[in-house]
């Protein structure tokens, strides 16, 4: 079985999550302490979401420590509420607390109802979750950016191995095809329009699908060692440079893909 990290919210943390859908809640900031999910500072309704969005969230965002943000949105569906999940993981946080976040984030998903969230956004810096960043992220999910033609061909050429990789490849024996979660599907997208150099994907038994475990903005090759996990598998996407590698966007770089497949202390490799 893939990572996960075993935090769970309790059955006290779980009521004041599925209480939050009903009530006049804008926002919840979840946090990991002491090995559990608690639910650390909730904001309330004032105005629409847009204009809720950067007053309710940002004060809930620490340069130096993680969290994870659930903001009620004005959209319904036949279950309530639409909301967004903000995984904030600042690139000041250690390696352990980026790992630990990204393990779990698929179990607060579960606990606060995966039919509930409509949005689902992983970002470093400020500007990444701001309102401009979150709506940069509604634009490039609902209706793309127009790509340069070196751009357009770079990106057919990943999203062809990835459909190929994921999606679309013949088994040759026993095999299992599992889907990507929308938070994997849209960092591995950022990754091929170069918004990222690095993405790790991990398999979620429990869901039977690949969800993301870290994406970095920018990573040199002599850390990718430390951000391996040693006991658990891990797929990995980077860019690395390279002088007499193709182009893309602009800068000399190949894709590397590797799967890091531990020995010991894994149930299914």
């Amino acid at each position: 079985m893939t990572h996960q990290s075993g935090i769970h919210a309790d059955e006290y943390v779980a009521a004041q999550l599925t209480a939050a859908q009903r009530s006049h809640v804008r926002a919840l900031q979840v946090v990991i302490e002491n090995e559990s999910l608690i639910v650390n500072r909730v904001t309330s309704i004032r105005g629409t979401w847009r204009e809720d969005y950067n007053a309710e969230i940002l004060p809930m965002l620490d340069k130096e420590r993680p969290c994870y943000v659930l903001f009620k949105l004005d959209s319904t569906s036949e279950f309530g509420n639409d909301w967004a999940l903000i995984s904030w993981v600042p690139d000041s946080a250690s390696v352990r607390e980026k790992m630990l976040y990204a393990s779990t984030r698929a179990t607060l998903r579960r606990q606060f109802g995966d039919h509930l969230i409509k949005e689902d956004l992983t970002g470093n810096a400020f500007s990444d979750v701001d309102l401009t960043g979150f709506e940069k992220h509604l634009t490039s999910k609902y209706s793309p950016a127009p790509l340069t033609a070196a751009e357009l061909e770079k990106a057919s050429i990943l999203n062809n191995e990835v459909s190929g990789g994921f999606y679309g490849a013949r088994p040759t024996g026993s095999s299992l095809q599992f889907g990507l979660t929308n938070g994997a599907a849209a960092d591995v997208q950022r990754f091929a329009r170069g918004l990222c150099n690095y993405v790790q994907l991990l398999i979620d038994m429990d869901c039977e699908m690949i969800d993301l475990a870290l994406s970095e903005k920018q990573i040199e090759a002599n850390r990718i060692a430390s951000h391996t996990p040693s006991n658990e598998g891990e797929f990995v996407n980077i860019l690395l440079p390279g002088e007499s590698s193709p182009y893309w966007f602009g800068t000399p770089q190949y894709v590397t893909y590797f799967s890091s497949i531990p020995s010991r202390d894994i149930r299914v490799q």
